[in-house]
């Protein structure tokens, strides 16, 4: 026995208490021709079916103000048909403000007065009172903003300004001793009304051939003492600075140490100073005060320099400035010949290790004490200077 789940009358049991019956009569007669026979009643209690909530994507984007319409009763079906009595009700929730729901008509209308996003929550419930609820977002964008108008500026009559032509006559007294005239004249034989301007002072305290030390005196009574030297290769390819030189290094306690080039296109310049223990800190610039080139670099806790040559430079000078803890300012300024110091390197051979090129050359014991006393001797003319320039 088979079911029709869609005949109409099936259909119709749409309660518990609605019943539908079948009667059946059947004969069973056995080998003998002996027979008998009996009714068989088949009764099919009725159910409600539960709606269902259909899962179709209906998410969507309005505008602020625009009409908007939704048929609710389309979203949710019902296996008990409204021919057979069923008859779905829905409740809404969620809404923005200006929608509404019309039971009568099942749809949502309106226009949408508040901007956002929105999560609309649909319940549709059976006469039975079996429910189903699904959700769908509704985002309202916000209207465009007005760009307020900025009225014209209306034109102001200005009233015309008024001259007086009456002359003005101006009595100026006697100046005072000291203080210029219009025609530029002035009265020096008083020697009073003037004060001299602080300006900074430059000393030269050491000018020789490759060698200058300047001590220059700001404004605030600090000193910079300023060594420039330059660097040059013999043919033998060492470096051999000069009396005059080393007395250049002495007067700020910094010297070359040794320029080694570790690579093609790349010298490593070391940089001894005998108050590193002090605290100090370097910086460098070229000798305009402009910045250094990217491939100069200045090590601000030794002092020392690399340089990454790009080829086609052949002269460079450079300032090594040292700032103590104490503010005092020294600087080493050296005039470099790229092209030679690293002749010395292409010449070698590639098996051969970059060697240091020596920055001296053999100094006899008399020479060397002949240097201290010049030293001693430069040292008291440098500080009788600054007394006499305080």
């Amino acid at each position: 026995y088979v079911i029709d789940e869609n005949n109409a009358a099936v259909q119709a049991l749409r309660t518990s208490g609605q019943t539908l019956t079948e009667t059946f009569s059947y004969t069973v007669t056995d080998a003998g021709e002996l027979s008998d026979s009996a009714t068989l009643t088949i009764t099919l209690q009725g159910q409600n079916d539960n709606p269902v909530a259909l899962t179709t994507n209906i998410n969507e984007q309005w505008n602020f103000g625009k009409d908007y319409q939704r048929d609710i009763s389309v979203l949710f079906t019902d296996i008990d048909s409204a021919a057979n009595g069923e008859d779905l009700d829905f409740v809404i929730k969620g809404l923005p403000k200006g929608l509404s729901y019309n039971p009568e008509t099942g749809i949502i209308t309106g226009k949408p007065t508040e901007a956002g996003k929105f999560r609309v929550t649909l319940t549709a419930l059976d006469q039975a009172g079996a429910q189903v609820s699904r959700e769908y977002l509704l985002e309202v964008l916000a209207p465009p903003k007005e760009t307020p108008v900025t009225p014209p500026v209306k034109n102001t009559d200005v009233p015309p300004p008024k001259v007086d032509n009456t002359p003005v006559t101006n009595t100026l007294s006697s100046l005072p001793q000291g203080l210029v005239n219009k025609d530029g004249s002035q009265d020096d034989s008083a020697g009073v009304g003037f004060v001299t301007p602080k300006t900074s002072t430059d000393t030269v305290l050491l000018s020789e051939s490759g060698a200058l030390v300047v001590q220059t005196t700001g404004t605030d009574g600090n000193t910079t003492v300023r060594a420039s030297v330059d660097v040059n290769v013999s043919d033998n390819g060492e470096v051999v600075f000069s009396k005059a030189q080393r007395q250049a290094f002495d007067s700020i306690a910094m010297k070359v140490s040794s320029i080694i080039p570790t690579a093609r296109d790349q010298l490593s310049i070391a940089i001894a100073d005998s108050k590193a223990e002090q605290g100090q800190s370097y910086s460098g610039s070229l000798a305009d005060g402009s910045v250094l080139p990217n491939w100069v670099i200045i090590d601000p806790n030794t002092g020392n320099v690399t340089i990454n040559s790009p080829g086609q430079v052949k002269d460079l000078t450079l300032r090594i400035q040292a700032v103590g803890s104490d503010g005092q300012i020294r600087i080493l300024e050296i005039k470099l010949d790229i092209e030679e110091l690293l002749r010395n390197k292409a010449s070698d051979s590639p098996e051969q290790p970059s060697t240091e090129l020596p920055v001296t050359g053999f100094v006899p014991l008399a020479e060397q004490l002949a240097t201290e006393v010049d030293a001693m001797e430069a040292y008291g003319n440098r500080l009788l200077n600054m007394l006499t320039t305080v």
